[in-house]
């Protein structure tokens, strides 16, 4: 697993490549106490590209799930986009797209940071 952060129109982007599985969750976990350390003095927004993620375990869908925890509190905002095949199925399974905000498309969650 890889991932990338760039800001965009106060926007941070993190975009994961490849597998997000038990032997490198706990990479993108430190990556998560990073981000949550820049929201002390400002409203974090956060997308979450999975565009490039080709395969999720279950300790890919906690380390997600404890992103969202962690930083999608008080006014900040995080957003999941572009889920494809077998990561887009077991978000499915364990309904994560309907407990979060799940976007087909990065376009698609960048125009709701706009509405909110």
């Amino acid at each position: 697993m890889d991932f990338t952060r760039v800001e965009q129109n106060g926007v941070t982007i993190l975009t994961i490549r490849g597998k997000l599985v038990i032997e490198n969750s706990a990479s993108l976990k430190s990556e998560v106490a990073d981000l949550e350390a820049a929201g002390v003095t400002k409203v974090v927004k956060v997308l979450v590209d999975l565009r490039e993620l080709i395969y999720l375990d279950s300790s890919g869908v906690g380390a997600l799930m404890s992103l969202f925890k962690r930083l999608g509190v008080g006014r900040n905002r995080i957003y999941f986009a572009g889920a494809r095949d077998q990561p887009a199925y077991i978000l499915k399974v364990v309904r994560f797209d309907k407990t979060l905000a799940l976007y087909d498309t990065i376009d698609e969650a960048m125009r709701r940071f706009d509405a909110a």
